[in-house]
């Protein structure tokens, strides 16, 4: 209806009956033609998150395309772009893709054959749910390509991740109660927002080939206390990133000073030949060299009857 002014431009196109086309982001548009719907741009789309229905425009012409082109240049395939869309069979995403967000995939029944790029760096949760002819599932995990993006069982107290993951999706062991320990295998790059969760965990390790550890990837993990990270480089943190867990929580890295900057999180940072903490709300403690030294301004921590350099 809001193109009626368009008519008088397209009345002689008998054998045209419905343009369908649009915009679906900043700079980002779609197109309907020849069996295929074509999104084409530049920049992020835009999320279907809060539309009715939460359909992307093209649900509307959904009889029409049963293939999908993510052209070059789109960044992101954003909240249930392509959700409920039960005829297509395949997709094609480009290489600037980085995000695949929440539900994107969720319900597209007939598709097979998904190649994530290596440029994405985050699946949102449910991102794949109900699409039983793409995911591949092998010891209680769903796959899709090098993604980890379901655990079909919750009850579970561990998992063994194939060897070539490289990717964490969201919300995979976010319904888990049971599991205490995980150890990500070597290999794992990205882990995405919400992608543990798990209420009870209390130790995780982190592989050398972490990267990215995305916005509250352990939120909820409220007893978790340890966490073994063996990456020399410290991998980028989203906001976030261990929100909820144990405030006394310590981290071992193979060198504490480079992850100064994850001291928010953690009370005490154990490195190869440094260990340190904090003991005050603006003071800080240090054992290197066989020195412990303490800096910052202010009153420290009362530790009756031990002080955490005690241990040391």
């Amino acid at each position: 209806s809001a193109y009626e002014d368009w008519k008088p431009y397209f009345s002689q196109c008998s054998a045209m009956d419905e343009l369908a086309m649009g915009k679906c982001g900043e700079n980002a548009y779609w197109l309907i033609e020849d069996g295929t719907l074509t999104v084409y741009g530049t920049g992020d789309m835009e999320s279907f998150y809060y539309e009715v229905d939460r359909f992307g425009p093209w649900y509307a012409h959904k009889d029409k395309f049963t293939k999908v082109i993510i052209e070059e240049g789109i960044t992101n395939l954003s909240d249930y772009a392509l959700a409920r869309l039960d005829q297509i069979t395949s997709v094609s995403l480009p290489s600037t893709l980085t995000s695949i967000a929440w539900c994107a995939f969720e319900g597209c029944a007939q598709l097979e054959g998904l190649a994530i790029p290596e440029s994405v760096k985050n699946v949102g949760a449910y991102a794949f749910d109900g699409c039983d002819k793409l995911v591949e599932v092998e010891n209680n995990i769903g796959y899709v390509g090098t993604w980890a993006v379901c655990a079909t069982d919750q009850s579970l107290s561990s998992y063994t991740l194939r060897d070539n993951t490289t990717g964490i999706a969201g919300r995979v062991f976010y319904a888990n109660e049971t599991m205490t320990t995980f150890e990500f295998p070597e290999g794992v790059k990205y882990i995405s927002m919400e992608g543990v969760g798990c209420k009870n965990l209390k130790s995780i390790t982190l592989p050398t080939t972490i990267e990215q550890i995305a916005y509250v990837a352990f939120g909820g993990c409220s007893n978790l206390s340890e966490v073994i990270c063996m990456s020399p480089t410290p991998p980028a943190l989203e906001y976030a990133a261990f929100w909820t867990i144990n405030e006394d929580a310590t981290l071992r890295v193979p060198n504490a000073s480079v992850y100064e900057s994850w001291r928010p999180w953690f009370k005490t940072i154990i490195g190869e030949n440094v260990i340190q903490g904090k003991c005050g709300d603006n003071l800080n403690w240090v054992i290197k060299d066989g020195t412990l030294v303490i800096s910052g301004t202010g009153k420290m921590y009362d530790y009756y009857p031990d002080a955490p350099e005690d241990r040391h």
